[in-house]
C-alpha cells in the first residue's frame, strides 16, 4: 500500500510543475500523463490540471477531520459498506482493512490498522456531500474559482498544500463541477 500511495504522490507531484501567479493561493499547471493505479478502487489522476496551493482547505476539505465513525452525523447519507482486506505495507503478516463508504456513483475510501483508522481517499460524483467553502458537485466553475480568488482556466483544478501532500482533484464540464477526488495523505 506505501509503495502504490508513494508512485500515485510522485506521479501527482510530476504532473503538476510549478508556475506563477499573483494570487494569495498560488496556480500550477502541467501536461504530463495519467497515473493508474493498479488498485480496482483506487482513482486515476487527471492528465492535465492548474494547481491552487490553498493549505487549510488541502488538509481539511470538508473543514473538520473526517472520521468513521461520525459518517452518518456529519453527512446526510445512506452509505453502504463494503471490506477488503489487505497486507500491511510495514509488517509482515499483518493484515489491515480497507474500507469503502459507497453511495450511487461516490465513495469515502478509509484504511484500518490494528490500532488506528484513517480517512485516505474519497470520490465525489453528486452533489449530496459538501466539502468546506461551500464546494459541492454540480457548482458553476466561476463560483468555484471565486471561493480560492483563482483565475485557473482549465478544467481540471487541483488544490494541494505548498508541501503537495495533500492533492484533491476538481473535474469540471461544461464549466460546471462534476466529480471531486480527495486525496489524503496516509503512510
Amino acid at each position: 500500500m506505501k509503495k502504490v500511495l508513494l508512485v500515485i504522490i510522485a506521479f501527482t507531484v510530476l504532473s503538476c510543475n510549478p508556475g506563477n501567479t499573483n494570487n494569495k493561493d498560488t496556480l500550477k499547471d502541467s501536461t504530463n500523463s495519467t497515473v493508474n493505479s493498479t488498485e480496482s478502487n483506487s482513482i486515476e489522476q487527471p492528465i492535465v490540471c492548474e494547481r491552487i496551493y490553498n493549505n487549510d482547505f488541502a488538509i481539511k476539505p470538508f473543514g473538520f477531520k473526517i472520521k468513521e465513525n461520525t459518517l452518518k452525523s456529519d453527512f446526510s447519507v445512506n452509505f453502504s459498506v463494503e471490506k477488503k482486506n489487505i497486507k500491511n505495507p510495514h509488517e509482515q503478516g499483518v493484515v489491515d482493512t480497507v474500507v469503502y463508504y459507497r453511495y450511487h456513483t461516490s465513495f469515502l475510501k478509509f484504511y484500518k490498522t490494528a490500532t488506528k483508522t484513517f480517512f485516505q481517499q474519497a470520490l465525489l460524483k453528486d452533489d449530496l456531500i459538501e466539502l468546506s467553502k461551500g464546494i459541492k458537485v454540480g457548482m458553476l466553475k466561476d463560483d468555484f474559482l471565486k471561493k480560492f480568488n483563482s483565475r485557473a482556466t482549465k478544467d481540471t483544478i487541483c488544490v494541494s498544500d505548498d508541501e503537495e501532500t495533500y492533492q484533491h482533484y476538481f473535474i469540471f464540464n461544461k464549466d460546471k463541477l462534476s466529480e471531486i477526488t480527495i486525496n489524503m495523505y496516509v503512510d
